[in-house]
């Protein structure tokens, strides 16, 4: 099926498109889309391109395998408002550092204006090792796209959180029923509303992210007991037009240890509605 007139479905050189509209729930009080919106669009079209080339997480599962995304990078450039109709591609690329499938996605408005844009990383878990696998085999046994817009691909290392950074806000999320997902652990939305739910609201009011990086690093369940620690570089970085934060999701072990389980890092300017 190739059509570059259809909304939904393969269009040319393997890419999936899609069109999504937001509804008020998913909006703020600018009627700008929430960024957990953005993340929701970019997990449901990876999901389903996967699923038209049966390649999904269900189809994983029956040979012991899954689907985890280990890390994505969001670059907006315009916000989508509540009702504006958006179309939506994503296409993937060959593994990257032998275990890593990069897919990107990136999203328009009816004028063809790029509103925003996700680099992410995905990696194939063998269920009992829980650990990656080489993805070439599988891959081909379902026939994923190999052809892509971006053939080279390349991704910088994330960028370290310095420890002795001031700190901006700490808290302890409750995990829900509804954090979880297919795979029995926390979604990798929750995360980012972890994060988000961290800045104060006045700020949020105030200012929006423009680009994001997160990096989802260890499983985390519905029992777990974790703490979202953001900081900066600047103590004063609320105060600025122009902020950078960094947000880690610590869970406590047996053992009383804590270990890093999500990191990010978040770039945000001041609103311009």
């Amino acid at each position: 099926m190739k059509n570059n007139n259809i909304s939904v479905g393969i269009i040319e050189n393997n890419i999936y498109k899609e069109s999504f509209i937001p509804y008020s729930s998913n909006c703020d009080v600018y009627a700008n889309v929430n960024l957990d919106w953005i993340f929701e669009v970019v997990q449901e079209v990876a999901a389903t391109h996967s699923t038209v080339l049966d390649s999904s997480i269900f189809d994983l599962q029956k040979m012991g395998l899954t689907w985890v995304i280990s890390r994505e990078i969001v670059e907006i450039f315009k916000y989508p408002k509540w009702r504006e109709k958006i179309f939506v591609e994503t296409w993937a690329n060959k593994p990257f550092r032998r275990v890593l499938v990069p897919r990107i996605i990136e999203a328009k408005n009816e004028n063809g204006e790029l509103l925003f844009k996700a680099t992410t990383l995905w990696a194939i878990i063998d269920l009992e090792t829980q650990k990656p696998i080489e993805p070439n085999k599988i891959l081909d046994i379902f026939g994923f796209p190999q052809v892509s817009k971006n053939e080279k691909f390349f991704l910088h290392k994330r960028d370290i959180i310095n420890e002795t950074n001031p700190i901006i806000s700490k808290r302890k999320p409750n995990i829900n029923y509804s954090d979880t997902d297919f795979n029995h652990h926390v979604n990798n939305i929750s995360y980012i509303r972890w994060a988000l739910r961290s800045m104060p609201n006045k700020y949020r009011n105030d200012y929006i992210i423009k680009k994001i990086d997160v990096s989802w690093l260890k499983q985390t369940f519905l029992n777990d007991n974790i703490e979202i620690i953001t900081t900066s570089e600047d103590i004063n970085a609320l105060k600025q037009d122009n902020a950078t934060f960094y947000h880690k999701l610590l869970r406590k072990e047996d053992d009383e240890k804590t270990l890093s389980v999500f990191e990010a890092k978040s770039i945000w300017e001041k609103r311009k509605n």
